[in-house]
């Protein structure tokens, strides 16, 4: 197994500068030195300027969609729900305004039509 950031693996650890050691496996595929390193990163996000970023129209709809989607996940944390939500809404107004009502629709659960259900498909 190898480091999915730096690449080390169990022949070839990373010197863990802070210790002296070498690192270890903090969860299947990243290292202790690169878990550290992420978790600090994340951490100083909040301090980083603003990102941005130019998208094709149809992409930032498929992001709306797609946010929308794995928001239903029953295991999707909470934790990280209401900025998703947040950038995502932000995302959805820069659609044309049919396309942003649309994709309101998206955040209604009572919209939701079970996949497969005959009601929906035409000549019912």
């Amino acid at each position: 197994m190898n480091c999915a950031i730096c690449q080390c693996d169990d022949r070839h650890a990373c010197l863990d500068v802070e210790t002296g050691e070498p690192c270890h496996w903090a969860s299947p595929g990243l290292c202790s030195v690169c878990a550290r390193t992420v978790q600090a990163e994340l951490l100083g996000l909040t301090e980083m300027p603003p990102a941005n970023v130019e998208l094709p129209a149809f992409e930032l709809f498929c992001l709306v969609s797609a946010a929308q989607l794995a928001m239903r996940h029953p295991h999707f944390p909470a934790s990280i729900a209401q900025s998703v939500y947040a950038v995502a809404t932000r995302l959805q107004a820069q659609l044309p305004p049919t396309l942003q009502r649309f994709a309101a629709m998206g955040w209604d659960r009572t919209n939701d039509v079970p996949v497969g259900n005959a009601s929906t498909q035409r000549g019912n």
